[in-house]
């Protein structure tokens, strides 16, 4: 999967004082020196428990330790510090409702699935890769950033990160959508009715691709949202995000079919008929299949990619309980953020609210781990 060098690591995040280092305004308040000052520091006082009559000593250094550590600011700022969670239910969630302009039952020749990384784009493109009438650019429909177009023909081994988000510039440099197109052409099974494709990059150029893909057949959009409760990006980024989804609905709005991330848990059954109404060539697809593999190295972590093994059924059976309740630490300037008329188009207004309640000062909340499933 892809992750913008601008965003957040969902799986393990640093608090650094106040905050998220990865959410904080001034990223200096958490600069990679002090974490080795602080790893330095700890294999001295181990060393010197080795030496007779060191306990002095060691509790001198330690002492000096933290009062330096404290000049920079990371105790003062801890006690800004507050506990938040919210809340991702059925009751909470209201049924999503599609744009009045959305086309209904006229089939595609070319499917686009556009979303960020962690937003549900791999779950829904093995999904709609369970169907006898779609093919995937890889042979085999697979879960994980192998199944990507960008993979296979080499865009993300030739380019880093940063170039692969670089926006609308890159088009200007290395990004020829005349050539992908055509390299996308040749490897689907053109016998079926059906291509469908997921690079998270693309996302950011629905109209250049529209216009590339355009010449092979008619060409749709399914948009994958996530909301910032069951997700772990910043309000921030958070809001981008919404921002970009309601831009492309408005670009097209009679070939965009939005599917948030928590519905294929939440309102599947909802979610097929109306898909499957939008785009007919769908009728088939089944949520309980497991996938047969990843071409993810990643994939071989237990923390990576919990879909590499089971079915999407199965998964959301054991991600809802983690959506019960969802603790994020936040800067007290930060939570109080207000429901954008974004996130209320979404259906988010209610599960993106914050309960929050204050953080006992700890004098070393500076270096807590938080850990995000």
């Amino acid at each position: 999967m892809e992750t913008p060098p601008s965003e957040d690591l969902p799986f393990i995040r640093s608090s650094c004082g106040s905050g998220n280092c990865n959410e904080s305004r001034d990223r200096s308040h958490c600069p990679k020196y002090y974490v080795y000052l602080l790893l330095l520091a700890n294999l001295l006082f181990l060393a010197l428990g080795f030496l007779s009559g060191s306990n002095q000593r060691m509790e001198k250094l330690n002492l000096n330790a933290n009062t330096y550590i404290s000049s920079m600011g990371f105790a003062h700022k801890s006690t800004n510090n507050v506990t938040c969670y919210c809340q991702v239910t059925t009751d909470l969630l209201p049924p999503y409702v599609q744009g009045p302009l959305l086309e209904r039952g006229k089939s595609a020749r070319i499917l686009f699935i556009l979303g960020y990384q962690y937003t549900g784009t791999s779950a829904a493109h093995f999904v709609l890769g369970t169907s006898g009438n779609v093919s995937t650019l890889y042979e085999k429909n697979i879960m994980g950033p192998g199944k990507e177009g960008w993979e296979i023909i080499g865009l993300k081994r030739r380019h880093d990160m940063k170039d692969r988000w670089g926006g609308k510039a890159i088009l200007k440099t290395w990004l020829n959508m005349t050539e992908l197109a055509t390299n996308y052409y040749k490897l689907w099974n053109k016998e079926k009715p059906l291509l469908i494709e997921n690079s998270p990059p693309e996302i950011q150029f629905p109209s250049e691709l529209y216009n590339a893909f355009s010449k092979y057949g008619k060409v749709r959009f399914l948009l994958l949202v996530r909301g910032f409760c069951s997700g772990s990006v910043s309000r921030v980024t958070h809001e981008k995000r919404l921002r970009k989804y309601k831009h492309i609905i408005d670009l097209f709005p009679r070939d965009t079919f939005v599917l948030r991330y928590e519905d294929l848990c939440f309102h599947w059954r909802a979610v097929r008929e109306e898909l499957v109404g939008w785009e007919p060539l769908l009728s088939d697809v089944d949520i309980s299949t497991r996938p047969s593999g990843s071409r993810s190295r990643r994939a071989l972590l237990p923390v990576h990619h919990l879909h590499a093994q089971k079915s999407i059924k199965e998964y959301c059976e054991s991600k809802v309980f983690d959506w019960e309740r969802r603790e994020k630490n936040k800067e007290s300037d930060d939570i109080e953020f207000r429901t954008s008329k974004s996130s209320e188009l979404f259906g988010y207004a209610q599960v993106d609210k914050m309960i929050c309640t204050p953080q006992a000062h700890r004098r070393d909340a500076g270096w807590n781990q938080i850990y995000y499933p």
